[in-house]
């Protein structure tokens, strides 16, 4: 009756002090439709709370920011500068590539940077710590674990068979394991295990008050049917699950890498076309101010000669039509030179545009112009020879060639996840058992020299067996697996098709 009643007040009070907790929290009112009521502590603290969030902050950087220098004063709007400088076509590539980040001229470097290809984004993909080519081959390295635990146990039992002859169990314990384990890449995993445990208690019937058991133990799996051979570890990796894309493969991981440099090789190839058609733009530009302000010099003399006879006969006949229409085009000339210089096809224009490709700043008062003259020789190329080039040179090709390869192998792991879950297992173990864990003397007086007498040991082996019944996601995984691999290549054949009819 008493112990019931104690029972009663421990119960009466957890069920108080929930129901205090449960009263502290602040539950706001709030019904769909009706705005949520605000207590004036919240609307005064609201203001505060709303520019402190508000607060625009700026990232303190472990390197700063370099400053760009100094831009020079706007160029002169009715003549070319007297500085230029003459650089060849060979120059302004290797310029160009200089530079880390290959960016366009759209100006993606600034709303879009992510999409931006750099020098870096190979060996970024190379090194990614989870879907890299290191992180695949980590997956067949070495593992070392080691655990130490101790504990202190004071127990009171009701009954004293259960508590192994005694009612109140004292006991101190502590174990210590170690394992070093590795697969291979076949699929196999070995592992040696060495576990040492201490036990000091007052149970009845004990050898020792207190003793040290010892054990190493070796074990060996190795698949048979569903994730054996080391053509299937080298794609999708050792714990590879079905649907999962097979990103932790060495070879997928290596695929990735081939395509972040191909992906570098197309930005690269785009950069000197870039720069190369810049090039020769800035070339059109100078020869087109040339002629603009030939003609200018030209329409001027007319005018002038035009406008002397003018005033010499008194303007009679036809002299003022004459003078007249020479003042038109004057004019005219001077808006064509006008473009021709501070155009969108002019000189400053391309000019910058030039500059901006070979990553040189507006620090220099010198005017960049060509000193290359382009070739007039006809050119003629054997048409099967430009084509067959075509589809063995293009990045495009290449890197489309490789998600093919990518999707193929990943079919064929796929198609291994239809094989039931079959490993053979090995087990060997060695034991010791001492009132000591090192030391002399007799029969179990040391748990190590126990082992090492070799009188206990055991060994197992046998099979394991998993079969998903019906393999509804194994299939779902081949058939997913069969459809991208078509989609690569049907792109790669559209590839193909687009290149050969861009050479006609």
């Amino acid at each position: 009756m008493i112990r019931r009643m104690r029972k009663r007040t421990w119960t009466v009070g957890a069920m108080v002090l929930m129901l205090l907790a449960t009263g502290c929290a602040h539950r706001r009112s709030f019904r769909f439709g009706q705005s949520p009521s605000v207590s004036p502590s919240n609307s005064e603290c609201q203001p505060a709370c709303d520019a402190q969030s508000m607060a625009i902050e700026y990232p303190d950087l472990c390197e700063p920011a370099v400053q760009p220098p100094p831009s020079i004063a706007p160029r002169p709007a009715d003549s070319l500068p007297t500085e230029f400088w003459d650089l060849s076509l060979d120059e302004a590539i290797e310029r160009s590539l200089r530079t880390k980040v290959i960016a366009d001229l759209g100006g993606r470097i600034i709303s879009n940077p992510e999409s931006i290809t750099t020098a870096f984004d190979p060996a970024i993909q190379e090194s990614d710590p989870i879907f890299g080519v290191q992180a695949a081959l980590s997956e067949f390295d070495a593992s070392l674990a080691s655990q130490f635990l101790y504990s202190k146990n004071d127990r009171v039992f009701n009954n004293q068979i259960i508590g192994g002859g005694v009612q109140q169990l004292t006991q101190d314990t502590f174990n210590f394991q170690t394992e070093l384990s590795k697969t291979a890449a076949t699929g196999t995993r070995f592992s040696i295990r060495q576990q040492t445990a201490y036990d000091s208690n007052n149970r009845l019937g004990n050898r020792f008050p207190s003793a040290y058991e010892t054990q190493w133990q070796s074990e060996v799996r190795h698949p048979l049917l569903q994730g054996a051979g080391i053509e299937f570890n080298r794609i999708a990796g050792p714990n590879a699950q079905p649907g999962l894309r097979f990103r932790n493969g060495i070879l997928i991981a290596r695929i990735n890498t081939d395509i972040s440099l191909a992906d570098l090789e197309m930005a690269v190839r785009n950069r000197i076309s870039q720069v190369e058609d810049a090039y020769w733009q800035l070339y059109l530009a100078y020869r087109t101010y040339d002629a603009r302000r030939k003609a200018l010099e030209a329409v001027t003399d007319t005018y002038r000669r035009a406008k002397s006879r003018a005033d010499a006969g008194g303007y009679e006949g036809g002299e003022i039509d004459t003078v007249f229409q020479a003042k038109g085009e004057v004019l005219n000339n001077r808006k064509l030179l006008s473009d021709a210089l501070l155009g969108e096809q002019g000189v400053y224009q391309a000019e910058r545009t030039l500059r901006q490709l070979i990553s040189e700043t507006n620090t220099d008062v010198r005017l960049i112009r060509p000193s290359d003259e382009p070739t007039l020789t006809p050119m003629t190329y054997d048409w099967e020879s430009l084509r067959q080039t075509a589809f063995e040179k293009r990045a495009e090709l290449r890197r489309q060639a490789w998600k093919v390869k990518q999707e193929e192998l990943r079919v064929l792991a796929a198609k291994n996840f239809l094989l039931p879950g079959l490993d053979a297992i090995a087990r060997h173990r060695m034991r010791g058992f001492g009132d000591d864990l090192m030391g002399n003397g007799g029969n179990f007086a040391s748990a190590h020299r126990d082992l090492t007498s070799l009188d206990h040991q055991e060994w197992e082996f046998g099979l394991e067996l998993n079969v998903p019944l019906g393999y509804r996601q194994a299939l779902a995984g081949v058939r997913n697996a069969k459809l991208n691999y078509a989609r690569e290549r049907a792109v790669l054949l559209e590839q193909q098709q687009a290149i050969d009819m861009a050479l006609h």
